[in-house]
């Protein structure tokens, strides 16, 4: 139930940033959960990469900021970022 409950939260999610969640289920003594793909790179392919610049980073950590901060006013997590 608990899982149940987090994904009907998770459904809510909206932000370009986050793959949305779009089923679950329990197979034995195991859940699984289904996610949309995201278009770009995957971490694998990012981290194996050259490294990044600094602007790099800061583009990747502005948009995290963004996601968290919609997450947050969506109610569905708690961010001060003061």
């Amino acid at each position: 139930r608990r899982l149940q409950r987090g994904f009907e939260s998770c459904r809510l999610l909206h932000h370009p940033g986050l793959a949305p969640l779009r089923d679950i289920g329990f197979r034995l003594d195991s859940a699984w959960f289904a996610r949309a793909e995201l278009e770009g790179p995957s971490l694998e392919e990012i981290l194996d990469g050259p490294p990044a610049t600094v602007e790099q980073v800061r583009l990747w950590m502005a948009s995290l900021l963004d996601a968290l901060e919609s997450l947050s006013q969506q109610g569905l997590c708690f961010a001060n970022w003061s």
